[in-house]
Order: structure tokens, then sequence, then C-alpha cells
């Protein structure tokens, strides 16, 4: 809660030092009712905060979430400075890494143990990259199955950017089958029209 002034106006302090440094979304909602009755006025406005100096934004030119093996996909990426216009940016890093999840026996609040699914991450390749003025268009690797984040660094090792995507295919993945504890299944599209075919990837244990 918080009253307003002579000129109508409210400042509420927002602690972000409890957050990890970062970028992130600032989304705030605010309802306003005048003193001693019921009716109010409501708003909402949203912000980015960050701690750098100028951001990446990266565009694909098609869906992420259900790519067929082999399949060709590129995402673009552009950095932009605090007034939006697009700049150069050099000394960065990019790398592919896996996602996969192992079934982990965890310790819960309550003193007994349970088994839980818990990520892990496997780093395929980090080599130096670097994003001209007009933007880099970069090709997404979909030689294998399985799901995958595309991750820009700056200098300090800090991620600044993160494209996470799909593969589905056929895979062996005999020796990950005790390991792996996740049931997911894709499709490879939202929406179907009547007697239209559905094409879907399946992962099980």
């Amino acid at each position: 809660p918080q009253r307003t002034d002579a000129m109508g106006k409210a400042a509420f302090d927002i602690d972000l030092d409890r957050f990890e440094q970062g970028t992130n979304r600032l989304r705030i909602f605010t309802q306003g009712f005048e003193a001693g009755e019921g009716r109010s006025v409501s708003a909402g406005a949203a912000t980015l905060d960050s701690p750098l100096s100028w951001m990446i934004g990266h565009k694909a030119d098609g869906d992420l979430g259900h790519l067929n093996k082999g399949s060709e996909r590129h995402v673009t990426f552009i950095g932009i400075d605090p007034a939006l216009k697009p700049i150069a940016l050099d000394d960065l890093n990019i790398r592919l890494v896996e996602r996969q999840y192992v079934s982990t026996l965890v310790k819960q609040p309550d003193g007994t143990y349970r088994f839980q699914s818990v990520e892990q991450r496997k780093q395929h390749y980090e080599r130096p990259f670097s994003i001209p003025q007009d933007g880099a268009r970069y090709p997404l690797p979909t030689d294998q199955p399985g799901d995958f984040q595309l991750e820009l660094t700056g200098a300090s090792g800090r991620i600044v950017s993160r494209v996470a995507y799909t593969v589905v295919g056929a895979r062996n993945l005999a020796a990950d089958l005790e390991k792996n504890a996740e049931l997911r299944l894709t499709l490879n599209k939202a929406d179907y029209r009547p007697g239209e075919e559905i094409e879907l990837a399946f992962t099980a244990p």
C-alpha cells in the first residue's frame, strides 16, 4: 500500500538486490482507490533492467520447439545500445549445450529421501563469436536429437543471450535409459485441422 502525494504521485522502493545479477523483466500492476470510496483505476507497465550497456536480441526463421534431425534452421543475432540502435559486438563466445535429465536421490526438508529429476548440462563446443552491426546469421546444429541451448557469453563469461531448441528423430539412447528419468512429448505444431496427421516425438525411460 502507498498513498499519493499532493501531485498525485506515489513511489515504490523495489529491491532488486535479492535477484541474481543479469537482465530481468520487471512488470508492475497498480490499482488506485479514491480515499473513502470503492471506485478504482488500474494500470500496468513493464521494463527491462540490465547491468549491461548493450543487449543482444535474436530471431529464428521458424519454430524451434520441433526440428527434424538434419533440417535447416537459422537464428539471427543483433546487438543494440540503450537507444535500440544496432551496434557491432566483438569478444563474444558461442557455445552449444545439451540439456539432459537424470533421476537423483534428493533429501527432502522433512529428512526423507525421494528420487527427482535433475537437469545436467553437457557442453558440445565453445568458440569465439562476433556480431556485425547488421547482425549475424547462425545455423543451428541439428545433426542429433535432443534438447539444446545455444548460448552467447561476454568477456566476463556472463550469458548475454540464450536460444533453446529441440531436435527430434531416432537416437540410440541405450546407454542413457537407466539414468534418463524424463517422459517428454513434442508436437510439430500447435494446431491441427480435422483429419490432419499429427507428427510427434517422445522420449521415455
